[in-house]
């Protein structure tokens, strides 16, 4: 996999990997972790989809920079911008913990309209047990 970079229109970079052919499927990853997270399933994946596997800012080869405010809104337009440049108006998503609240937040505010949405587990999970 070569490492790639997106450039967003506020300066901030996020560093990712493809691999695979067939229809673009991006992978969020969890907080503090990167890429790498998904290893396990890349390979089975691949032989379906073109795997997209972004580091989010902050995160892995992505950039940090003191300008960029790394809440939970920013990362969201940040992640749509990349989905509709790098995979399309359309994409597959799927994110696990941060990457999935990014997803969500992002879908959900309309900046992106994914084909399919996969949600794992995230802090979003926790809270509605809380309140049952």
């Amino acid at each position: 996999m070569r490492l790639r970079l997106y450039h967003h229109r506020d300066g901030a970079r996020v560093a990712y990997r493809e691999t695979g052919t067939g229809p673009g499927l991006v992978l969020l990853h969890s907080l503090g972790l990167s890429h790498r997270e998904w290893g396990p399933v890349v390979g089975p994946l691949s032989g379906r989809f073109r795997v997209v596997l972004p580091d989010l800012p902050l995160h892995g080869d992505s950039e940090d920079r003191p300008r960029h405010p790394y809440t939970v809104e920013w990362l969201s337009e940040v992640i749509a911008g990349f989905c509709r440049e790098v995979l399309g108006p359309r994409p597959l998503v799927a994110g696990h913990d941060l990457g999935a609240e990014v997803a969500l937040r992002a879908t959900a505010g309309g900046l992106i309209t994914p084909a399919r949405l996969v949600v794992m587990p995230t802090r979003l999970h926790r809270l509605s047990l809380i309140h049952i």
